[in-house]
């Protein structure tokens, strides 16, 4: 379990987290809120990716900045929006996800090879591991680096927009992917700005603006509030038409 206390975060004289508490159990939780409201900052300080002097993110009851990065890597998986391409093969790229456990010079144990095979499985990226990751095309990258965050094999996995920038068929690999971890009992929070995507995926919603969190619930009991019209201006329902994973549509 995430329990975030009184976390408050600034640059200079801008507070970017302003007293957020939160708390967040297995299952998928979405983060969702306007450009600049603070989701990925709050994503980093769970990661430990950022210093912060007020307030504290406890994993499993114990304060996450009293761990090492290497003790952080093993408890959680952090999958950032932007990232460099390496020119590498597929396949090596996912063993790097088997490091907190190996180190970089230690050969790949019997259990390490299986978590690779398990997320290359997961991500159906038989044909893609032989080839260069720079030669991939933007969602082929994409499951190859959700296959690695997927070899790290930790109970707990932050998703920062996993699904930008990628057509609509991608889109729907990479979230049936995420549910797939929820049925391994795993923790999931994922910063989505596509609304359809964030209520038909989640367990809980987690809206953010301004450096706060301003509500907090299952995606029905957000949409009954009206909370979501009046920070988007658009209203979401149940599409009782839909047979993917896209539950609700968008009104004005």
């Amino acid at each position: 379990m995430i329990q975030i206390n009184d976390l408050s975060y600034k640059i200079g004289d801008k507070k970017i987290l302003d007293s957020v508490c939160l708390k967040i159990d297995k299952g998928i939780t979405a983060i969702i809120g306007p450009n600049g409201s603070g989701k990925t900052t709050l994503l980093k300080a769970i990661e430990g990716l950022i210093e912060f002097k007020e307030g504290e993110v406890l994993i499993d009851g114990e304060k996450q900045d009293k761990k090492t990065r290497k003790e952080r890597a093993l408890m959680m998986t952090y999958f950032p929006q932007f990232r460099p391409v390496p020119q590498i093969e597929a396949e090596l790229l996912i063993e790097h996800g088997r490091f907190p456990y190996t180190g970089f010079q230690k050969k790949m144990s019997e259990k390490d090879q299986e978590a690779i095979q398990k997320a290359i499985e997961s991500t159906d990226t038989y044909a893609l591991v032989n080839k260069k990751v720079s030669r991939l095309s933007g969602g082929e990258r994409q499951k190859i680096y959700i296959a690695t965050a997927l070899a790290q094999d930790t109970d707990i996995i932050l998703f920062d927009e996993p699904t930008t920038y990628l057509d609509l068929s991608y889109q729907l690999e990479v979230l049936e992917i995420i549910k797939s971890l929820k049925s391994e009992g795993k923790t999931i929070v994922v910063v989505l700005h596509d609304l359809i995507e964030a209520f038909s995926l989640s367990d809980q919603i987690v809206l953010m603006n301004d450096g706060k969190i301003i509500s907090i619930g299952t995606p029905e009991s957000m949409i009954v509030s009206g909370i979501i019209k009046d920070v988007f201006h658009s209203s979401l329902v149940k599409d009782d038409d839909s047979n993917s994973v896209f539950k609700y549509k968008l009104i004005k």
